[in-house]
């Protein structure tokens, strides 16, 4: 069970003397800690970077120099925890298991003015202020003084040349090293709090030695909303965005339009059960219909009609916790402003997380709700799309009102200057990669065959230039939704795959697919040999001075057969 081992919790510094510091480690009640080690690599003493600060053995606690009180074999407790502190200080009583003390209040040699990694590892063999894990100074570990990483942090200040040698940094709100980081148990993602910040148990702080960690509410906001389009509303969809893996079990979605009882009417409202999360990138995406989206996948598909998003009117989208109306998708009709003033006689939740309001005609209409508003578009009136700027925190910019490229539904949101509109031949170029590598694009064409993982996308016109294809493999991960003579908008990012040892042309991480129509007729087929297109028999880059790099030199005389 050692590999459930995890770090938990870590104060580090502190205002004044740091007197109050200790670690945590969580896992299964009961686990031996027999053979697992702290372990702290920083710039400390003669080694520079990759230095061996500190070693605590958690397996035998007493054998520790600093050791004062504890358990002669470390076990995992009742409550999953098993922390190492300082005697004397703050959160001395009864709170840590091992408890032990130096000059100057120093147990645990914490660094905490240069990035510091933590690792948690398996039978540590180094030696503290000796042992230099990173012999050169490059950030890569050169040599391994244990077995095995269980877990590992890096508590990180972005400015400070000493590397992290942990994939999971945490930075302090303000940039700077934090003082104290905590799991945080709705989302499973560090907090960190400043070095400024003063240690306390809650309410006044947020240390928890021995006890379960703080929950913190994540951020969660309203991302993007396609609210409107050309024709049938059956692309519609709310996409919401934040911390990774943050839970949105009691929460709901709520949108108030005018309905039956004039402003303030709900229109729409959908509470979120235990299995809604945000994903490992951050994004939950709701839609009408999934196999009008990208790879034909959502987070939820409420069905054709039901997702009610008022669009010729004023309405406000509002994420709220709590709430204790209707929560019914569809029309519920509950009025929330009886006397249509602005102000909501009746608020039916805990709290607003975030909200926007879709303003169709200024100055008139229904009341909005949110000191966020976007609207007019001077041609449509409500917007048809609306997304944010960076994602999460950015401020909402208007779309346009025809589904397409900038419509990123569970996706990374794109600016005109990040997106690149580019033919198919212009992305394939006339060498061996793509000049778009690595770019976001926007491209059309017909579907000419499919894969298990995707289609391939012919340009009808070409470019009339034979060293560019006209054709290219969007790679959809999933069994694509496409048909073949189908007309599509795609947006991706350009990668090339190595097939072979040789480099092919894809668009991967698709964000857009939009089928524009279908049983289209296909271009004739090209026969290469035969009666049909000479292959070449010169290579595009053939240099013939480099032909003898290719053949074997001899380097002495070899005797002929006779």
């Amino acid at each position: 069970m050692l590999n459930q081992l995890f770090i938990n919790e870590i104060r580090s510094d502190q205002p004044g003397p740091d007197l109050d510091e200790y670690l945590e480690i969580g896992g299964p009640p009961g686990t031996s800690l027999a053979g697992v080690f702290y372990i702290v690599i920083s710039d400390g003493g003669a080694g520079g970077a990759g230095n061996i600060e500190a070693a605590i053995n958690l397996g035998n606690p007493s054998a520790n120099p600093f050791f004062l009180s504890g358990p002669e074999v470390g076990v995992i407790g009742e409550n999953g925890l098993f922390t190492v502190g300082e005697a004397g200080g703050l959160f001395a009583d009864g709170l840590f298991d091992v408890m032990g003390s130096e000059p100057e209040g120093g147990i645990i040699d914490f660094e905490n003015d240069d990035n510091v990694t933590h690792l948690l590892v398996t039978n540590f063999t180094g030696t503290v202020d000796v042992s230099d894990a990173d012999t050169n100074d490059d950030g890569i570990i050169d040599v391994t003084f244990w077995d095995a990483i269980l877990d590992s942090v890096t508590l990180f200040d972005p400015t400070e040349p000493i590397p992290a040698y942990s994939d999971v940094t945490v930075t302090a709100p303000s940039g700077d090293v934090p003082g104290h980081i905590f799991i945080n148990p709705l989302t499973g993602n560090f907090v960190a709090e400043e070095e400024t910040t003063d240690p306390g148990l809650p309410p006044n702080g947020l240390d928890t030695p021995g006890t379960a960690n703080v929950e913190i509410q994540p951020l969660i906001n309203i991302n993007e909303i396609r609210n409107d389009q050309d024709g049938p509303d059956d692309n519609e969809f709310l996409e919401l965005a934040g911390e990774p893996n943050a839970p949105l079990n009691g929460l709901t979605y709520l949108v108030l339009g005018d309905g039956d009882g004039g402003s303030g009417v709900i229109e729409f409202a959908f509470t979120f059960t235990d299995t809604d999360v945000l994903d490992e990138n951050g994004f939950y995406l709701a839609v009408e219909t999934a196999a009008n989206f990208p790879n034909g996948i959502s987070d939820r598909e409420f069905g054709a009609g039901n997702l009610n998003f008022e669009n010729d009117q004023n309405a406000t989208h509002l994420l709220v916790s709590g709430f204790t109306g209707f929560d019914t998708p569809g029309n519920s009709d509950q009025d929330l402003d009886t006397n249509d003033d602005g102000i909501l006689d009746s608020e039916p939740w805990e709290a607003i997380l975030d909200s926007v309001a879709f303003i169709n005609t200024a100055g008139s209409g229904n009341q909005v709700y949110s000191s966020v508003t976007v609207g007019p578009d001077p041609t449509t009136g409500a917007p048809g799309l609306i997304f944010r700027l960076p994602d999460v925190t950015g401020n909402f910019q208007i779309g346009e009102f025809a589904f397409g490229v900038q419509d990123t539904p569970g996706a990374t949101n794109l600016s005109d200057a990040t997106l690149v509109n580019a033919t198919i031949p212009e992305i394939q170029g006339d060498g061996f990669v793509s000049p778009l590598a690595g770019a976001i694009v926007a491209t059309s064409g017909l579907v000419t065959a499919l894969a298990t993982n995707g289609f391939y996308l012919i340009d009808p016109l070409g470019d009339n230039n034979g060293a560019t294809s006209d054709g290219i493999f969007i790679n959809t991960g999933t069994a694509p939704t496409v048909v073949v003579g189908d007309s599509v908008a795609v947006s991706g990012t350009v990668v090339e795959a190595a097939a072979g040892g040789l480099s092919v042309t894809q668009i991967s991480a698709v964000s857009n697919l939009e089928i524009l129509s279908g049983g289209n007729a296909l271009p004739a087929p090209i026969l290469i040999g035969g009666n049909g297109l000479t292959p070449p028999t010169v290579g595009p880059n053939f240099n013939p001075a480099l032909l003898p790099a290719l053949l074997p030199i001899p380097t002495a005389p070899s005797a002929l057969p006779r």
